[in-house]
């Protein structure tokens, strides 16, 4: 469940945030937290292999009393007690995997084409193990984690998937694979008729996991989609990850629901697991994940250097001098927070510190890792609240070297958060274009118009291999969900309904089994398409970064997968739609509707004043709503121009047809970003 953003916390966070900012203005509270750094890394330094191994797999410098109850949390570690991490190696052939079992590692599983070992090891063996020169980097793993927020699920009626069942669909034939934590209590949910058979492959790249989130989403496929086969498999860390997506494509899925993010993935790029995604979609499968749950646990903001830090620390109020971003840990709770800066992964030569401190500005976590050019840009660290009662750490980023770059910061736990913003939050496999990434909405909300305020937005940005601004979520749908709540999750009471963006995404999948049972024949592009083109608008008029295309709609969906046909293209938009009016006439607007360039499914006067103001310089490319550049040019003149925009004018007065055939175009240089 997300900690609950109780009045107390805020309380907290307002009172102590303010202290902490009247003396974080005074240079020598900057300053002596400056020296507490200072200190630790000349500790450090006396043992350069320390170089090699994350800050969080070494014991925690302690440079002065904490206040508060926060002490650093504990590195993840196994159920035989050994440390949980990754090593990263190159080169890494057999060689090198057999000195690392003489030096004691228990390898778990290996990524040969990132030449990372994923392993078990013993805390005295670290040393040993940063010696090797092909050893670049020992991390702990990136776990999986969750999107849960705090009978039949209602969302099956507020999607209107019940009205497709009644005309026979129910997504027979159709195989859903399912990823989350675990299916402990699965027996239980079948013994209750919540669930039917739930194979996992026998396979060793598929597993059972742990915990009864993934029973809570498959009961949600069911309710759907109960004829569908279903499928599962639980991950525990990314590599794992990986192998599941690649189990569940091979045993004949083709639809698969995840609700899981790992932090430890790019931000700025495609990583492994999005590349291992990706590639399922490529195989034909329909692929929806979790937007994810972190709108209010998130920042996105280029480096401002702090006054008084000699361009140091980072000014988090952008030069009102707030180089502490004050953040409330729950009592009994755990604050993990992650910072990454737009360098190519294994190619960061800027050098960013993350620092949590106490409500009086003693550093209790830090992560101090070397960037000097073949490193991640990632830094990461974790606090535990020992208390029963809220408790504030701060947060503060430190350029150590390097230039300014563009600083995301994820605090997971938070209860309330002083700095943050909820633009850019969908990261991962979540913010690729083939993906449907679904946000979540109360199925309780009287207008069924409003979005969950920890719900993640788009736009994701990517930096590398260029960039790209991806418009996300593709749509929202329900959490607030009954469930059996068998293996008591969530716990009841208090939380008998099932919350989060985990709640949302299964009920896509679902909808997305029906549309296959009506059409097999449909591309995950075409699913795609017709789940964007059904949903209800209702936010801003057209996509927005909160709701997407919308809320889903089954029976819409349906209808516009029958009445046009759909081709993939580069965003999650129908390349086709069909209007109904008041008799049985429907109106097919052609596919990527070259003009459409807002991607509202219609080439008119909006289309037309978007072109009108990319070319005076009012709307940067590629940045919504001038979503579609790519076909603005409709009289192929090489250019997206007032000609182009007189040309969508006549066809929206009749002067001219409405079909154009495009010059694909592409965004000029210095022209991509707002």
């Amino acid at each position: 469940m997300r900690p609950q953003l109780t009045v107390f916390s805020i309380a907290l966070l307002c009172a102590t945030v303010a202290s902490a900012a009247q003396s974080a203005g005074q240079p020598a509270a900057l300053d002596r937290v400056l020296g507490q750094l200072h200190d630790i890394r000349a500790a450090r330094a006396s043992n350069p292999k320390q170089g090699k191994i994350s800050s969080r797999l070494l014991p925690p410098a302690t440079v002065g009393p904490s206040t508060g109850g926060l002490v650093a949390a504990p590195p993840p570690r196994t159920a035989d007690g050994s440390l949980h991490v990754y090593l990263d190696c190159s080169p890494l052939g057999s060689t090198e995997l057999q000195k690392l079992q003489q030096a004691g590692v228990r390898i778990e599983r290996i990524q040969m084409a990132r030449g990372r070992v994923q392993a078990r090891v013993d805390a005295s063996a670290l040393d040993t193990l940063a010696g090797f020169s092909w050893v670049h980097a020992i991390r702990t793993v990136d776990p999986a984690v969750t999107r849960v927020g705090a009978v039949t699920t209602e969302g099956d009626a507020a999607g209107r998937a019940d009205v497709l069942r009644a005309q026979g669909l129910d997504g027979t034939g159709v195989v859903v694979g399912v990823i989350s934590d675990g299916i402990d209590s699965v027996t239980a949910a079948q013994a209750t008729n919540d669930l039917p058979e739930v194979q996992v492959p026998n396979d060793l790249r598929c597993q059972k996991g742990a915990g009864d989130e993934g029973t809570a989403l498959l009961e949600i496929v069911h309710d759907v989609a109960p004829g569908a086969k279903l499928l599962f498999s639980g991950p525990a860390s990314s590599l794992d990850m990986i192998d599941t997506v690649e189990c569940l494509v091979d045993a004949g899925a083709n639809v698969i629901v995840d609700d899981l993010g790992f932090f430890g993935e790019p931000y700025f790029e495609d990583g492994p697991v999005a590349a291992a995604v990706d590639a399922a979609v490529t195989a034909g499968v329909s692929y929806h994940s979790s937007a994810g749950n972190e709108a209010e646990e998130h920042l996105e903001e280029d480096f401002f250097p702090a006054a008084g830090s000699n361009g140091q620390v980072h000014d988090f109020a952008a030069g009102a001098g707030d180089p502490f971003n004050g953040v409330v840990v729950p009592g009994g709770g755990t604050l993990t927070c992650i910072l990454q800066w737009n360098d190519p992964f294994g190619g960061a030569a800027d050098d960013y510190d993350l620092v949590l401190l106490d409500a009086d500005l003693n550093v209790v976590a830090e992560s101090i890792d070397p960037q000097v050019g073949a490193q991640d840009p990632i830094e990461a660290v974790a606090v535990v609240n020992q208390t029963d009662t809220d408790q504030l750490a701060n947060v503060l980023v430190q350029r150590f070297a390097g230039a300014p770059r563009r600083l995301e910061l994820f605090c997971l736990g938070a209860a309330a958060m002083e700095h943050g913003t909820a633009t850019g939050s969908i990261f991962g496999h979540a913010a690729l274009s083939s993906v449907v990434a679904v946000g979540a909405m109360n199925v309780h909300d009287p207008g069924l118009d409003g979005v969950e305020a920890f719900s993640s937005h788009g736009p994701a940005r990517i930096d590398f291999p260029r960039l790209e601004i991806r418009a996300k979520p593709d749509l929202v749908a329900f959490d607030g969900v009954a469930i059996s709540n068998a293996g008591g999750f969530p716990a009841c009471p208090p939380f008998c309904a099932f919350f989060g963006t985990s709640a949302a995404a299964p009920h896509s999948a679902g909808i997305a089994a029906l549309l296959l049972d009506q059409d097999p024949t449909l591309t995950p592009a075409e699913v795609q398409a017709a789940l964007t083109r059904g949903a209800v608008d209702i936010g801003p008029p057209g996509f927005d970064d909160a709701s997407g295309f919308g809320r889903i709609d089954a029976l819409a969906s349906a209808e516009t997968s029958t009445s046009s046909t759909t081709t993939s293209t580069t965003r999650p938009t129908s390349t086709t739609t069909s209007t109904s009016s008041t008799t049985t006439t429907s109106t097919t607007i052609p596919a990527v509707r070259c003009g459409d360039v807002n991607g509202d499914g219609v080439v008119d006067i909006g289309d037309a004043l978007l072109v009108a103001q990319f070319d005076v310089g009012l709307r940067r490319c590629g940045v919504a709503p001038f979503t579609h550049p790519e076909v603005c040019d409709v009289n192929g003149d090489g250019s997206c121009n007032i000609g182009d925009t007189l040309r969508l004018a006549q066809c929206d007065v009749g002067l001219v047809g409405c079909t154009f055939t495009c010059r694909p175009f592409a965004c000029p240089s210095g022209k991509e970003l707002p």
